[in-house]
């Protein structure tokens, strides 16, 4: 008898744990600590958990989760946040939303804050995605907990193409929802809204972003030493808020892209190569000829199956012509490292602070996408949006 009765009392608690009375790490309403890097969050971008905080440096980090319930909620420590026009803004997709016209816009406007991401949605499985729009140098962002009214689940959508997108202002989508006159505000500026982050929605593609305003490949307005710039940002897991690299070896075995889309060099030339002259310029040009091919040669290194699409608004002077020079050099027949003219804010209608306006932005993705598709013999899964 009593052997009957353990058996009864072991197939009870068993069908308990199952019906969901139990089993609280199965259906856990709140993630905090080790657990926002675990099975249950996804990360976008180069993200790193740190003193329980998951912080997001890059632009265009954050990260997707999925949950049984109606709604999410997330506790953000953020700084900068005073000002409309300073502060961190985030841009929430529920359920496949995508495009720059859908999801929902956040700005954080305290240091500590617990934001409601989604409510009222119909009781079900739901997956969200919360991607910063602002660049790492507006301030430093960070997720303390999610939770939600009902639980989280292990459901992790992994994608087919992974899109890499490396620059300066130009491609972090800098006064890209702005109007000309305007100055750069963290409120009309948003990497959701550039060809970089364009081009990885036409394919559904996961996306890395390694940009900030201002920075170059060697010589940038954030340091005109050429000690801190995107090429060594490129290595590390970020930028921070004083603008400077943080010099923390990121792992590029977790990302792996299948292309690479760049657009920098701007900043090398306005910041430093064009007060130049004579000797000093054209030696100038040369160093960041060569910086060229070494960038592109390291890229092709660690990702050998990857296309490169290195981006310019005009390919007979400055750095257009002295990056056509670079590939042209080390890949001739343009197999892998691909120019592509764009319009950007050379060519392109402005928005704010003289850049690019997100009509243009839409215009140069679909540019870049068309050059993908040739690259790669694929075709392009989502339209571009309608500006």
């Amino acid at each position: 008898m009593r052997k009957i009765a353990y058996t009864l009392i072991c197939v009870f608690c068993a069908l308990f744990a199952l019906s969901g009375c139990g089993g609280q790490t199965e259906k856990s309403k709140t993630l905090q600590g080790d657990a926002l890097v675990g099975e249950y969050v996804k990360p976008l971008g180069r993200t790193e958990l740190k003193n329980g905080l998951l912080y997001a440096y890059n632009t265009g980090t954050g990260f997707e989760v999925s949950f049984y319930g109606t709604r999410l909620n997330a506790e953000f420590v953020c700084s900068n946040t005073e000002s409309e026009d300073t502060r961190p803004y985030y841009q929430v997709f529920t359920d496949g939303e995508i495009s720059p016209e859908e999801g929902k816009v956040i700005g954080i406007d305290k240091s500590e804050k617990n934001v409601k991401l989604v409510s009222g949605l119909e009781e079900g499985v739901h997956t969200v995605t919360v991607v910063k729009r602002t660049e790492s140098s507006d301030g430093t962002t960070a997720i303390k907990s999610l939770s939600t009214d009902g639980y989280f689940k292990a459901e992790r959508r992994e994608r087919e193409m992974f899109i890499q997108i490396v620059g300066g202002s130009g491609i972090s989508g800098h006064g890209a929802i702005g109007q000309v006159g305007e100055e750069r505000t963290t409120k009309n500026s948003s990497c959701i809204h550039s060809f970089g982050y364009l081009t990885a929605m036409a394919f559904d593609a996961d996306f890395e972003f390694v940009s900030n305003s201002g920075w170059g490949l060697k010589w940038g307005y954030n340091d005109a030493s050429g000690k801190d710039n995107i090429r060594k940002a490129y290595d590390n897991i970020g930028i921070d808020e004083n603008n400077k690299t943080i010099e923390q070896p990121w792992d590029h075995a977790a990302f792996r892209p299948d292309v690479v889309v760049v657009n920098v060099g701007g900043n090398d030339y306005t910041s430093h190569i064009n007060k130049l002259s004579g000797a000093e310029k054209t030696a100038a040009e040369k160093e960041f000829t060569a910086a060229v091919k070494e960038f592109l040669e390291h890229i092709h290194a660690l990702h050998p199956n990857a296309v490169v699409i290195w981006t310019s608004t005009d390919q007979k002077s400055g750095n257009g012509a002295a990056s056509l020079k670079a590939i042209n050099e080390i890949d001739p027949a343009h197999s892998w490292a691909i120019p592509v003219l764009i319009e950007g804010s050379r060519n392109g209608e402005l928005g704010a602070d003289d850049h690019a306006s997100y009509k243009t932005h839409v215009k140069d993705a679909q540019t870049v996408v068309d050059a993908v598709c040739a690259a790669l013999d694929i075709k392009q899964v989502n339209p571009l949006p309608t500006v």
